[in-house]
């Protein structure tokens, strides 16, 4: 990788070959750090650095010239930019790139401990997964596969942190819930025993169907009483004063009587016409000449006969008969007319009384004789209970309803948390990365660097903020070199090496000389160029830096 800066701040012309270790040695201020930062924003693809806005970047210019150029080429593609506009080109399908951390540009020893711990389980591969997650709900009895899907889609969609805050909303949500229920203050404890006013012993093996069906049972029972209790007393004594069975039976008695009467006058209206009709019929055109002998016929009682006439005294007599039984025949159809009259009196009379009766036994049936004030109150409270006991029996319902819910709500809030799942996949990823730093501090012969379960980072067992400056500079190098090696970074770029002391510096190029995964640009405040390590055969090559101009010894 070849590398050219010019005019960049305190570099003036810098052209460096990168071999496997490069040191850019010099005294202070000579621009060492000028080309590392130059270098750094090239390989980060970050043009704007030092926290400067865009438009102060023409400080960057070294003075007296216009403009500040930076370019990295490896052997296909290169990377450039062009100062004060900070533009960045790039050419060829791979151009020079390293992360933050491996250009020295951060360190996560500045990270909080939440970024550290998302930084080491991503590099190293240990992030939680779904099946983490189903675990986890899984050992809180949580066996419902859909809710950790739920979940984990959540997560996929906004990641933890959004979905841990929705959680505790949803949570903060039901407890409110709970309250707004019970009338009370949610506690985990308090949930667990809660019961509404009303609540008996004998609610918990019923359901709220037989409730129900209690309660319209006991509304219709209550109706029932009030419309007994509710019946018209005078018309019931006024009944009772008209009619009764024996009165119902006397007038059926005299209605059976008259239609025995009708009955009879009817037979006897028959009679007559009967003897009406045998009487012998002697007008002059009843006899008739028989076509055949041509004697005298005639008609008598429906049968032909032979005619043998009557004498006019025995004509008179028939006469006087016929008209009597027709006078007597006319008197018995009047009397039937009003025998008829009387029959349908009687029979309407026996129907009033009979109706009149039918309906005082159901007066007297419904009112039940003895309905009380004190049945229809006592029934009022059967009621009045069994609805305060179906209204405990919801809120009893629904209060455990949503306890289960905020239960389960914080079973997943928990796994959300840094300290369920991730906690679990970080303990995970910091067993690698601890692996990884402890073959570095093998090699380089220094302190063992490691993270523990809490983020704190320690050189032999000391936090890092107790450290003396070249110890945290060992940390500092160590942590890099491992991240770089994660990332698969081509390049580390180390500043200010001049605080390790000699076997620091010997340790750390030991282990850089040893492995084959990326080269290391390192600077090194040196008090002559004689001083500066080389060694071609190893890889290692040294560049003086004195007063903004580079070259290699």
């Amino acid at each position: 990788m070849k590398i050219n800066v010019e005019n960049f701040m305190g570099c003036e012309k810098a052209d460096v070959e990168v071999a496997k270790v490069t040191y850019i040695c010099g005294l202070n201020h000579q621009g060492k750090t000028s080309f590392i930062n130059a270098v750094s924003a090239a390989l980060t693809g970050t043009p704007v650095i030092l926290g400067l806005r865009k438009t102060d970047l023409g400080m960057l210019v070294r003075t007296g010239t216009a403009a500040a150029k930076v370019k990295i080429e490896n052997e296909d593609s290169a990377v450039a930019i062009t100062y004060p506009k900070a533009e960045m080109q790039t050419t060829g399908s791979n151009p020079p790139s390293v992360s933050k951390i491996a250009a020295g540009v951060d360190s996560i020893v500045d990270f909080s401990a939440k970024e550290r711990s998302e930084y080491i389980r991503n590099i190293t591969g240990c992030a939680p997964t779904k099946d983490d997650l189903k675990a986890f709900l899984k050992e809180r009895y949580i066996e419902n596969e859909k809710i950790a899907d739920k979940v984990w889609e959540k997560i996929d969609q906004d990641g933890f942190d959004a979905s841990l805050e929705r959680a505790k909303d949803t949570g903060r949500a039901l407890k409110q819930q709970w309250s707004i229920v019970t009338g009370e203050t949610y506690g985990s404890q308090k949930a667990e025993t809660w019961q509404p006013a009303g609540w008996t012993s004998d609610l918990i093996d019923t359901s709220e169907e037989s409730q129900q069906a209690n309660i319209t049972g006991l509304q219709a029972e209550l109706e029932d009483l009030i419309s007994r209790q509710a019946i018209d007393s005078d018309l019931l004594n006024r009944l009772k004063s008209e009619v009764s069975a024996e009165i119902v039976d006397n007038l059926k008695q005299s209605c059976d009587v008259a239609d025995k009467n009708l009955s009879s006058l009817r037979n006897n209206l028959l009679e007559l016409g009967q003897k009406i009709d045998r009487l012998p019929n002697f007008e002059a055109d009843e006899k008739q000449i028989c076509p055949h002998c041509g004697g005298n016929l005639c008609i008598t009682h429906g049968r032909i006969v032979e005619y043998n006439g009557l004498s006019d005294e025995g004509k008179e007599k028939i006469k006087a008969q016929r008209e009597e039984l027709k006078k007597e025949y006319e008197q018995q159809h009047i009397k039937i007319e009003n025998a008829e009259k009387d029959y349908q009196n009687a029979f309407t009379e026996y129907q009033i009384a009979a109706e009149k009766l039918k309906q005082l036994n159901e007066l007297q049936a419904k009112s039940g004789g003895n309905v009380t004030e004190r049945d229809i109150d006592i029934k009022r409270e059967e009621l009045r209970k069994a609805n305060e006991g179906l209204t405990a029996f919801k809120a009893a319902k629904e209060a455990k309803r949503l306890a289960d819910n905020i239960k389960e709500n914080q079973v997943i809030i928990d796994a959300l948390d840094m300290s369920g799942i991730r906690k679990n996949s970080m303990i995970k990823g910091l067993g690698k990365f601890n692996t990884t730093l402890e073959i570095i501090c093998t090699f380089a012969g220094w302190g063992k660097v490691s993270v523990d379960n809490d983020l704190t980072i320690l050189m032999n067992d000391r936090p890092y903020v107790l450290l003396s400056e070249s110890e945290k500079m060992r940390c500092n190098v160590t942590l890099q070199l491992a991240i770089a090696d994660y990332n698969g970074d081509s390049t580390v770029i180390i500043d200010g090496a001049e605080l390790l002391d000699k076997n620091g510096k010997n340790g750390l190029l030991k282990f850089l000389s040893s492995q084959n995964k990326f080269n290391a640009i390192i600077g090194l405040m040196l008090p002559s160029a004689d001083k500066a390590p080389k060694s071609i055969e190893h890889g290692i090559k040294s560049y003086w830096v004195e007063n903004g101009i580079f070259r290699e010894v």
